[in-house]
């Protein structure tokens, strides 16, 4: 007979597999294996609350520093208007870094390929206490950045490889992934890793990493920010973006029984 925690657990890793795989069927980004959905937007509205949004599908009034969701995408109501725009979104639970790497991902067009800082984006996952933060900075056809608050309160970048030869037109939309991981939870600084998805190849390629250097306060995430510098050259344009993190071992063993019961199960009900 099982027990009742045994029963939870299976409830509990069906309900996770129904909605990772139902998140995966829908979702353009594809993530990198082992990952499970947390978060994921393709900005059809602003169901997700996110902050600072003035125009939702048309509706609504442009404004400088205010961002706009129409055409299935998040941008400047105004774009290239030279003011900055900054929109937070509080996730539905806290996601403990000492539980598994958490990845962020944005799929992101820009108006000019060349924009520099005057184009610059990012993606940043933030604590839920306190002011620490890490995140990915692009500024298109230049410089790329991995940006940290250290313990003094001071931001710090480290730089990653930049985007000319990445981002080469306007019109399309890149993927850019980046992953933060812990294996003793606070206890040593944390490792960042900046990727892009590279179509030919169908992978995620390596844009540089910084290990040894982030110190995090809790470990403990519970927003993610997407900031958009538009400058006079152009916005940043995004499609849609995605949270995961990669369950603990005694997770990712119950996914996998999960999976095989399923199989089985299926291959039962054919006979």
């Amino acid at each position: 007979m099982q027990s009742g925690a045994n029963r939870s657990a299976i409830l509990f890793t069906g309900t996770l597999l129904t909605a990772l795989w139902a998140s995966q069927a829908e979702a353009a980004i594809i993530a990198s294996s082992g990952e499970a959905t947390v978060f994921n937007d393709t900005f059809a509205g602003n169901s997700s609350a996110w902050t600072n949004v003035n125009v939702v599908n048309g509706t609504g009034t442009a404004a400088t520093t205010k961002l706009a969701i129409d055409s299935s995408q998040l941008k400047p109501s105004i774009a290239g208007d030279a003011g900055a725009v900054v929109s937070t979104k509080t996730l539905a639970a806290p996601l403990d870094i000492a539980n598994g790497p958490i990845s962020l991902y944005m799929n992101v067009r820009v108006d000019t390929i060349n924009g520099g800082d005057g184009s610059r984006f990012s993606f940043k996952l933030l604590e839920s206490t306190g002011n620490r933060f890490v995140d990915l900075l692009i500024r298109p056809g230049t410089g790329s950045y991995i940006e940290y608050r250290n313990a003094a309160g001071t931001g710090v970048q480290g730089s990653v490889t930049g985007t000319s030869g990445i981002i080469t037109s306007n019109s399309t939309f890149y993927t850019f992934k980046f992953s933060l991981s812990a294996p003793d939870g606070i206890a040593s600084p944390a490792l960042a890793q900046a990727f892009y998805y590279n179509t030919t190849s169908s992978s995620y390629v390596s844009l540089g990493s910084i290990a040894g250097l982030i110190d995090l306060d809790t470990g403990i995430f519970n927003r993610v920010e997407i900031y958009n510098r538009n400058g006079t050259g152009g916005a940043a344009y995004f499609d849609e973006v995605l949270v995961t993190q990669v369950p603990e071992p005694s997770c990712a063993l119950l996914l996998g029984v999960a999976a095989t019961f399923a199989g089985r199960r299926r291959m039962r009900d054919r006979f």
